[in-house]
This record gives C-alpha cells, structure tokens and sequence, in this order.
C-alpha cells in the first residue's frame, strides 16, 4: 500500500538534519505503518492554503492507495506571492496579521484589503466544496482537521468522521503549551527527536497515530489530551 500525505505546516517535515529524516517521526508515517503502508509520501507545505492542498491531490492522488489530508483553515489566502522580485523569492501569507515584512508596502496593503473584505462564509462554503468534490473523486481519503475552523459547522452537524469542533491538531499545539507553562505567543520551535514536529512534540507524534488509528480501525471516540512528556524545559521545545 502507498499512502501520500498533503496539507500545511501540521505536515511539513522540514529536514535541519541531513542524518535525521523527520518524516519517519510523524503521526502521518506513525498512523500508515499501523494501516499497513509500504511507502508514506509526504506533500505538505508550510503556511499553504487548502487550494493548494486540493491541486496537490488532484495532480498526484491517483498514484496512491489512500491520501491523509491536513485541512487547514479557509483564512489563508489561496496561493503563492512574490515577496522579493530580483530573487524571485515566493511566501504565503496565512492571515492579515502574518503578512510577510518584507513585501513592498503596496501588496502589504493589497493583502490587507483582501483578508478584511473576504466574505467568511463564501470563504468556509469555497474550502467546503473542495473537501466535497475530493470525497467524490477519492474513496481513499482521510481527513484530518488542523483547526477549529477546518470544517463547517454542517460537516459536523451531520456526524462527520472527524469533527474539528471536537478534535483538531493545534489543539495538541494548544494543550502542550500549558503543560510546559508558555504563556506568550513563541511559536519558532526547535525541530528534532526530543524537541518539536510540526507544531506537536515529536514524542507525541505516535500516541496521535494511535488515536486516529483507534478511532478509523474500531469507531473509538476522538478526543485531544496531555501524553506523557520527558523533558519539560521550555527551551527544549521553543527559541525565545
């Protein structure tokens, strides 16, 4: 079995460690293995919209026995921009308050406009006709809500197999911060082993493949909790 993985930072393995492939590390890989996968490819992509997510898995897709989707939030705005022209250099811009610095100021202002006009429920109704017309195109496909907002509220309101109002993946974000005690807004985190993956401590990263795997293999419930954490030093996790 081939299993690819798309979506946003919660499954952008970056490599810092030519010796270290993060990817084996990852709930993702975690959770193909327990169903039986051969090979586990990954397609995520930081910052990046679902639009680009559901191109991803319209071009490549069809090549793979079952796909896990990250869905990211439908606030982000839909593709790449250039961001330096004499490099050529192309950022995305997740939200008005993440506005890459060092855009012209004119395309600061362009983007501002964009996110505080855009319509949220066309934006939620767009992102909800995507996750539709993959379901239909693919029977294989898992998936995964990263936020709250993820999916709509009719998606939860009829028994979706994931409800993101229940269980999404920055909630482990969310619930490790307490546990370690960070209560300022520090999100460049340390990548490696012992240290963070994709916004989860990597040491978390098996026990959330054995939740999902739980809840698709035997209906269990979804909920997010604390697993049990080695190190607790906040530097460990996060540069200050």
């Amino acid at each position: 079995m081939k299993i690819a993985v798309f979506g946003d930072s919660f499954c952008h393995t970056i490599s810092t460690d030519d010796n270290v492939d993060y990817k084996t590390y990852h709930w993702a890989h975690h959770l193909g293995k327990m169903l039986g996968a051969e090979s586990i490819d990954f397609y995520g992509e930081a910052g990046s919209s679902f639009y680009y997510s559901f191109k991803k898995i319209i071009d490549l897709g069809h090549n793979y026995d079952k796909v896990i989707c990250c869905v990211t939030s439908p606030n982000r705005f839909p593709v790449k921009l250039v961001n330096d022209i004499a490099l050529n250099r192309s950022s995305w811009t997740p939200g008005v308050e993440n506005i890459a610095k060092n855009f012209d100021e004119e395309t600061k202002t362009y983007l501002k406009g964009w996110f505080m006009l855009s319509d949220q429920t066309y934006l939620d109704d767009v992102q909800e006709s995507f996750i539709t017309y993959l379901e239909h195109k693919f029977n294989n496909i898992i998936f995964v809500p990263c936020f709250s907002t993820s999916f709509v509220t009719s998606r939860h309101s009829r028994g979706s197999f994931f409800n993101s109002g229940k269980f999404n993946l920055h909630q482990y974000h969310a619930i490790f911060r307490k546990v370690i005690e960070i209560q300022d807004n520090t999100s460049w985190e340390i990548v490696g082993p012992t240290g963070m993956l994709c916004h989860i401590p990597t040491e978390w990263h098996p026990h959330v493949a054995e939740t999902i795997f739980n809840h698709i293999k035997f209906g269990h419930d979804l909920h997010v909790k604390a697993f049990p954490i080695s190190n607790k030093t906040k530097s460990n996790y996060f540069i200050y």
